[in-house]
């Protein structure tokens, strides 16, 4: 329903009088050819897939293979949702001001596919083949891990085009939107289905070690292709430096200066690729190299 939808509602409904909307209008494929959208915007495909591998498949496997009834049943599907509903606000604030998004989405993936090893349980590591301990952790640990892949999803993706696009916000922002949606669609679509046919093919514990290696290997490329080491190391680093120092404030130091020109440069090396290819209409930073937006600095945490 989202292409009808966009088509039949037009560009300018929910649009401020004062935003101007003329121009060259800002598309699906214009911005999944910035990298970062892109693999934000498989991220959370990626995420759906964990998420709905085991709905075909539970209610048998509890049944037959754990005695469960009905009710335990129903619980075990309500399990991971609770696990995210509890832990998403205690880790919101973490994500959105002391980790960069990006950092936080892979990280987040490691904790899936571990999540995957105990739901089998693992074959591959010669786990017990039915433990209802083990698979309930799993089931949580998925969960908490999502919290951590789902929720950065949007703001990676707007992080990306940071001072880009800046008479279009509102529509760059539905545009967002409904990538994200219909990633997660798609999600929908290839989890239990893929799920269902490997199972039929090799059986319940081996489905999950192989959709631990798809987590995995997708983790793996994006790190690769987005810069995600010195992301995740950066992101450390100046959480560490924070808990380790209390001060005022106003009073900033020069190692939280230079961790917070190092993210930012980074960013700034993706805007300047995007720039060769004509994507990039300005440039949002000043000769310092830091952000004269204040809400970024807040952003950080640096207080």
């Amino acid at each position: 329903m989202i292409p009808f939808m966009k088509k039949s509602l037009g560009p300018e409904l929910d649009r401020d009088d004062d935003v101007n909307n003329e121009g060259v209008k800002v598309g699906y494929i214009k911005l999944l050819k910035n990298k970062r959208v892109f693999f934000a915007g498989m991220s959370q495909f990626i995420n759906i897939i964990a998420f709905t591998s085991g709905q075909p498949l539970f209610g048998p496997r509890l049944s037959t293979d754990y005695g469960f009834s009905n009710l335990l049943i129903g619980f075990t599907f309500a399990v991971p949702t609770i696990a995210y509903i509890l832990t998403g606000p205690l880790l919101l604030p973490l994500i959105a001001k002391k980790f960069e998004s990006r950092a936080t989405m892979m990280c987040g993936f490691f904790i899936l596919g571990f999540s995957m090893t105990f739901v089998g349980p693992s074959n591959v590591f010669g786990f017990p083949d039915t433990s209802t301990a083990m698979m309930i952790i799993g089931l949580i640990v998925l969960g908490t891990g999502a919290a951590c892949t789902v929720i950065p999803v949007i703001p990676e993706m707007m992080n990306a085009v940071e001072g880009q696009y800046e008479e279009h916000s509102s529509e760059v922002s539905d545009t967002f939107s409904g990538i994200f949606n219909i990633a997660g669609g798609f999600g929908q679509i290839v989890g239990p289905s893929v799920a269902g046919v490997l199972a039929d093919q090799v059986g319940f514990n081996w489905t999950f070690d192989i959709v631990f290696f798809i987590i995995i290997g997708y983790n793996i490329i994006y790190i690769l292709v987005c810069g995600g080491f010195g992301s995740i190391g950066r992101s450390f680093k100046a959480t560490i430096a924070r808990c380790k120092r209390q001060r005022e404030p106003s009073s900033v130091d020069s190692a939280d200066h230079r961790l917070l020109q190092e993210e930012e440069s980074d960013t700034q090396t993706d805007n300047d690729e995007e720039t060769t290819k004509g994507e990039y209409t300005e440039n949002p930073h000043d000769k310092s190299g830091l952000s004269t937006d204040t809400s970024l600095v807040n952003s950080y945490g640096i207080n």
